[in-house]
């Protein structure tokens, strides 16, 4: 049962990160983790909103019943990490 669970875990991780690797046409979990920690450096909102955004697109793929494995190569995760990232930028904007 616990290595089920961890399975399960890493393999979500790996798709947020390809996910997020999806933006640069990379559907790598190692190219997702680099941009996020240029973020994280960077700024801490961009690196949450992209992450709030894959997070919410992925779960609404698996809620639609998409594709696994295209859910899984990032494809369907990646939309929402630029959505989250241009509100973050729209709403940076306007304060």
């Amino acid at each position: 049962m616990h290595v089920a669970t961890t399975e399960a875990r890493s393999a979500a991780l790996r798709t947020l990160l390809r996910s997020v690797g999806q933006i640069v046409l990379q559907p790598n979990a190692f190219t997702g983790t680099c941009l996020l920690a240029a973020w994280l450096v960077s700024d801490l909102r961009l690196a949450s909103a992209a992450l709030m955004g894959a997070v919410a697109a992925n779960v609404s793929a698996v809620l639609a019943c998409y594709r696994e494995d295209e859910t899984r190569a990032g494809l369907h995760g990646f939309n929402g990490a630029l959505a989250g990232l241009a509100a973050s930028a729209i709403s940076r904007a306007r304060v």
